[in-house]
């Protein structure tokens, strides 16, 4: 920031310094004073697109989203193939629990990108938002195999299975999301309830003292965990 800062002392009127130095600020997680960068770039050029752009994100991290999602559209009227948009209209979506949204902007990105992580999370939230456990388990298994890293991936295949009735695969799924998270309760406790459901119960009965003593478990058989969380 501060050679963007002494561009601008010697050059006030230095585009790209200003520009510089807001994307700097957003790095920093200061979006107010991006803004009000972007801001002057934009009184200048009303329709810079890096500008636009930045300072939607700027407001979408201040939870701003109607005035976000606006700037958002606005490029998309103009580049209807901005990926970036559509990830952070579906983020957006996510955020706000618009399942309507994250549907379409999911789906227009999905188009663009086969293999989008945003997309296939969103649709997989709106799957479990309408009970589709089995889409829900198809994308799962696409998000679990490129992304196998994820607990929350994991943990969610192995809600569909069991909410499908395969349980053989939705023990499988819960005890690969707790070799990534050994005292993740959900898991555990969800393990658990699947022994339970097959007729295991000594082994359930170990599987929720091993939840219990996570002293984190509210509830068995719980619900899906969110894909995407705004940062």
């Amino acid at each position: 920031t501060d050679a963007f800062q002494k561009a601008l002392e010697a050059d006030p009127n230095r585009i790209e310094a200003q520009l510089g130095l807001g994307i700097c600020l957003l790095h920093q997680e200061k979006p107010e004073p991006a803004i009000a960068c972007f801001e002057r770039v934009i009184a200048r050029t009303p329709s810079h697109e890096t500008a636009l752009f930045g300072k939607a994100v700027a407001q979408q991290l201040l939870w701003k989203f109607d005035e976000a999602t606006a700037l958002y559209l606005q490029l998309l009227a103009k580049n209807p193939r901005s990926e970036e948009c559509l990830v952070n209209l579906v983020t957006i979506g996510m955020a706000r629990k618009d399942h309507d949204a994250v549907q379409k902007y999911s789906e227009q990105l999905l188009t663009l990108r086969p293999h989008s992580q945003a997309a296939l999370e969103g649709l997989a939230t709106c799957a479990f938002h309408r009970n589709d456990y089995e889409a829900a388990a198809q994308l799962c298994t696409k998000l679990t195999e490129s992304g196998p890293e994820h607990f929350e991936r994991w943990f969610n295949l192995g809600v569909a299975y069991q909410k499908t009735g395969r349980l053989e695969q939705a023990m499988n799924a819960y005890r690969e999301a707790g070799k990534l998270r050994p005292d993740g309760s959900e898991a555990n406790a969800n393990l658990g309830a699947a022994l339970h459901e097959r007729g295991d119960l000594e082994g359930a009965a170990a599987m929720y003292q091993v939840a219990l003593e996570d002293r984190k478990s509210t509830r068995l058989n719980s619900s899906h965990i969110p894909l995407s969380r705004m940062p």
